[in-house]
């Protein structure tokens, strides 16, 4: 795979869990974990809500699941490990967009 360093940190991170979602950075300040609440106030902004559930990120998860034809309503496992392997550069794309989105 020829990734760039950007795209290949960006999977690293998401795939160890230290991407800087609330989930991580609430280990820090040892606030609970069902306090750990997305910014859209509609879960725990963990990996899973990140990727699948967080309506911050509904625009560009909408182009890039169906660039990749994946069904998000199948298992949510299964679809994480099929897009690290199968589809690393649009991953890592999408990824890097909705960090910028989380930015503003």
């Amino acid at each position: 795979m020829n990734l760039s360093h950007q795209e290949r940190s960006i999977i690293s991170q998401f795939r160890l869990g230290t991407l800087p979602l609330k989930i991580e950075l609430g280990k820090f300040i040892n606030r609970k974990v069902e306090d750990r609440i997305c910014c859209c106030n509609n879960g725990v902004e963990d990996e899973r809500h990140f990727l699948f559930d967080c309506i911050l990120y509904q625009d560009i998860r909408d182009i890039f699941f169906n660039d990749v034809n994946i069904d998000t309503r199948d298992d949510k496992n299964l679809n994480i490990k099929k897009l690290c392997v199968d589809h690393p550069r649009q991953f890592a794309k999408y990824l890097l967009k909705a960090m910028d989105v989380r930015k503003l």
